[in-house]
């Protein structure tokens, strides 16, 4: 059986092609000089969390949220707006 593997979720400093953090780079000026452009995606990571579905069940959203380290005010509205699509749906949101 093959060992799941994880997605990384942020820049990985290798010298090459990240010198810092992104702490450490905004906090060094790096980007200063230029207009911010902010986005958003809505659902990047729903196919990911698909698969988590049969391992959650029908635990209820806010659960497997807080589980997931997401504070329990932000899960409580994470969840509220999932409705009936379920914990790993919502899972994906976060």
């Amino acid at each position: 059986m093959r060992e799941a593997q994880c997605l990384a979720l942020g820049p990985l400093v290798d010298g090459d092609v990240c010198e810092a953090s992104v702490t450490d780079a905004l906090a060094a000026g790096v980007g200063a000089d230029k207009p911010l452009l902010f986005g958003t995606c809505a659902h990047e990571f729903n196919e990911a969390t698909a698969r988590l579905a049969p391992l959650i069940g029908d635990a209820p959203a806010v659960a497997v949220l807080e589980r997931a380290g997401v504070p329990a005010k932000l899960a409580a509205e994470m969840a509220d707006e999932a409705g009936d699509k379920g914990a790993a749906w919502a899972l994906g949101q976060g």
